[in-house]
């Protein structure tokens, strides 16, 4: 079995956020493949979190907020839970 992990840095950006989720939904992946998508939303007010929460229906999303501004913040973080 293989896992791809998908970190997804954003901040303010709902719909473009879909966009790309929903992508990521209509992708075909051999059977031995799972994809888990990890989003942190750089925004301390969790702007990304409805999107999220109706993607999360179709795609295995973890979410998370990074307060800290800054993209390096974010990267860890991502990065960090895709260690876990």
């Amino acid at each position: 079995m293989t896992r791809i992990d998908v970190c997804i840095a954003t901040y303010k950006r709902p719909a473009l956020l879909r966009k790309l989720l929903q992508s990521l939904a209509n992708q075909h992946l051999p059977k031995d493949v799972v994809l888990r998508l990890i989003v942190v939303d750089n925004d301390a007010r969790g702007s990304a979190r409805d999107c999220v929460d109706q993607m999360s229906a179709v795609l295995p999303i973890r979410y998370m907020v990074e307060p800290t501004k800054g993209l390096s913040f974010v990267r860890n973080r991502a990065l960090s839970a895709a260690l876990e």
